[in-house]
């Protein structure tokens, strides 16, 4: 009886079905009554043991799930805050190199700028030189 009293969820179920148990054996008794010859069922100290044992088997294996389903919720948590620490540094990266496309941008437009000009020079030489 030790081992139960540690386990306070397996003494709460037991103490909430307890009151129950003697109602449902006397309701059994008076809708079968004629089967038993008249003689009574009582929950005996064995079944009750036996029902101890069943609840403590099933709070443990729920215990068990419970603690499967806590783990594999972490490991999802552990996967997103990486994802979100992955973004976060791309996001960094991405800001840092679009500051240096910018720069690029405005180096070609330059140039090209520049170019223009130059093209437009030569050609308005080349019609001059044509001519003399």
């Amino acid at each position: 009886m030790e081992q139960f009293e540690s386990n306070e969820i397996l003494i709460q179920k037991l103490a909430e079905i307890s009151p129950e148990l003697p109602k449902s054996i006397k309701e059994f008794n008076d809708a079968f009554i004629f089967k038993n010859e008249g003689r009574d069922d009582c929950a005996a100290p064995k079944s009750f043991l036996e029902l101890l044992e069943y609840f403590k088997e099933l709070t443990t294996r729920k215990d068990g799930d419970n603690t499967n389903q806590i783990q594999s919720l972490e490991k999802g948590l552990t996967i997103v805050s990486n994802a979100y620490e992955s973004i976060s540094a791309l996001k960094k990266e991405i800001e840092a190199k679009s500051v240096t496309v910018e720069k690029e941008k405005k180096n070609i437009s330059d140039v090209l700028s520049n170019l223009e000009i130059e093209n437009k020079k030569n050609w308005e030489k080349k019609p001059m030189q044509k001519k003399q």
